[in-house]
This record gives structure tokens, sequence and C-alpha cells, in this order.
């Protein structure tokens, strides 16, 4: 076995899927080395792969007064959402903790 044994074996994972199966893949073959049934082990020639994070967006305070006076004459329903997001540090989106709420 080689590394790219393990790197084709785990082509078509997401990151995050990647590094969890690269990690059970190094466990058990951790053993197999530690055992003497392997010389060495494929996966200490290959990195973790670290998944693209989209840049942090800043508001500037102007944007902020803009919104939270749109919402408090036109959307008040929107006003909490926006001093959670904005004041508390509650993330909004999808795999926040305000989609949660």
């Amino acid at each position: 076995m080689v590394p790219l044994d393990v790197e084709t074996a785990l082509h078509d994972k997401t990151p995050g899927a990647w590094n969890y199966h690269f990690q059970v893949i190094r466990t058990v073959l951790n053993y197999g080395k530690k055992k003497g049934y392997l010389g060495v082990n494929p996966c200490d020639s290959l990195d973790r792969i670290r998944p693209d994070k989209p840049p942090t967006q800043i508001a500037t305070p102007e944007t902020v007064e803009a919104l939270l006076v749109h919402a408090e004459e036109n959307e008040i329903e929107m006003l909490p959402f926006l001093v959670f997001t904005f004041f508390c540090g509650i993330r909004p989106g999808d795999a926040g903790e305000m989609a949660k709420l």
C-alpha cells in the first residue's frame, strides 16, 4: 500500500469526510505497523485537507445602523435577528445558532 492508494480511495469525499476517513485509515494502519504487519504507514506522508472557509465579512457601523433603522421602520420582526447576530455574536446562516433559535 502506498499513499496514492489512500488518496485514490478517498478522492470523491468532501474535505470533512476525507479527514474523518483518513483518520480512521491512519489509525488502523498504525495498529498494523505497531503489530509488525506493516513496515511504514503510508498515511504518514499525507496531510489532512484544510477546507476552504469563506472570508469573514465585517459590517461597518454605518451598514449596521442602516440595517437597524430599516428594520425598525419597515420590518420590525427582523430587529431581534439583527441585534442578536450583530451585538451578541450569534452566527447566522444554515449552520449557525440563529437557524436553531
